[in-house]
């Protein structure tokens, strides 16, 4: 799937992206593939697949439901930050705890974290 086919079929399921939450899913692919070159976050390396089978499917169980209301959630197991990361730049408006017990994983999360930058990522935080 590539980015477009990803933002079209979010838009079937009533979730249009910013610009700027579009920049933040490429900036975050971007940083799994350079620390998957480190240590072994994931299998799925692709771009297309990545956006399919880490972005997409992160997503599509939230499609079509009302998130408004919803304030906090927890990916416990986060691992690369899946789902967490893609529900966090989708739904700004939670704050989402991200949870893992492998140091470097947390260390990688806190890396996207620091790096996709502004106040939709703020929200985030992880725990070792």
């Amino acid at each position: 799937m590539t980015h477009e086919e990803f933002y079209e079929r979010l838009k079937t399921g009533n979730l249009s992206l910013t610009a700027g939450q579009k920049a933040q899913f490429y900036q975050f692919f971007q940083l799994l593939i350079k620390w998957n070159e480190q240590m072994n976050l994931t299998g799925i390396t692709n771009e297309a697949e990545v956006y399919a089978k880490h972005f997409y499917d992160c997503l599509d169980p939230f499609l079509n439901l009302e998130m408004s209301a919803i304030k906090t959630g927890c990916d416990v197991g986060t691992g690369a930050g899946f789902p967490g990361i893609p529900l966090a730049i989708a739904y700004p408006h939670i704050k989402f705890h991200l949870i893992d017990s492998l140091g470097k994983r947390i260390d990688f999360l806190n890396f996207c974290i620091q790096t996709l930058g502004d106040d939709k990522c703020n929200r985030y935080t992880s725990s070792r």
